[in-house]
Order: structure tokens, then C-alpha cells, then sequence
């Protein structure tokens, strides 16, 4: 049962005029601010410790749980991306070595080609030279 403010009013002018108002003030502060049923006893603060403690290490046990979850899942991602990245580099490795292999293949055919142009253009000027000295 809980004390309204009144009855506690009540009660200390009747300890008031019964004891004096020191002793009164005295009496009062020893009295809980609301009702007996509402103090927690030192039971009940152990049992909500152990409770909270209980409450604390599954906590902990789930975040480390999730933490090694997802450092797994981390490091499956992060080895399909070397992967990828590996795979994507040895393409381009193929690729660039084909593109080189073709501007070779470019580079020695105009070379040819304008060998041949030079060898022929010569050829056709010493004709000339040659047609030229018969003539004097």
C-alpha cells in the first residue's frame, strides 16, 4: 500500500507534536520517498545484475558471431574479386599480346612495302642512267 503525500503530511505533524520537530525530520528522512513495495531490496539488485550479465554475454557472443560472419563473407568477397581481377588481367594480357603481334605484323608488311618501292624506284632510275650513257 502506498502513502499519499498528504498522509505523510499527516504523519509528521502527529510525530511533530508527539516527538518535537527534530526528532519528527529525523523519523521522516528514514522513511522511503514511496511506498515499502516499491524498494529494491539487495536481492533484487543481484538478480537484476546476473540477469543483466546474462543479457550482456549473449550480446557479446552474437556480435562476435556476426563479427566472424562477416569477416568470412569479407574474405570470400574479397577472394572472387582477386579472382575476377586476375582473370580480367590475363585477358588484357592476351589481348594487348595479340594487338602487338598484329601492329608487328603491320609494321613488317609496310616495311616490305616500301623496300620493294625504293628497290624498284632505283631499278627504274639506273634503267634510265643506263638508257641515257647508250645515248651519248
Amino acid at each position: 500500500m502506498s502513502i499519499t503525500d498528504s498522509e505523510r503530511y499527516a504523519l509528521y505533524k502527529k510525530l511533530e507534536s508527539t516527538i518535537g520537530p527534530d526528532h519528527a525530520a529525523v523519523l521522516m528522512e528514514h522513511l522511503p520517498p514511496v511506498g515499502w513495495a516499491d524498494v529494491a531490496t539487495k536481492h533484487d539488485l543481484q538478480n537484476t545484475e546476473v540477469a543483466l550479465r546474462g543479457d550482456l554475454e549473449l550480446t557479446e557472443t552474437a556480435i562476435r558471431g556476426d563479427m566472424r560472419a562477416m569477416e568470412a563473407s569479407i574474405r570470400g568477397d574479397m577472394k572472387t574479386m582477386e579472382t575476377s581481377i586476375r582473370g580480367d588481367m590475363k585477358t588484357m594480357e592476351a589481348t594487348l599480346r595479340a594487338e602487338t603481334a598484329e601492329l608487328k605484323a603491320q609494321f613488317y608488311r609496310a616495311l616490305r612495302n616500301q623496300t620493294v618501292s625504293l628497290i624498284t624506284a632505283q631499278t627504274a632510275m639506273l634503267t634510265v642512267m643506263l638508257a641515257v650513257i647508250k645515248l651519248f
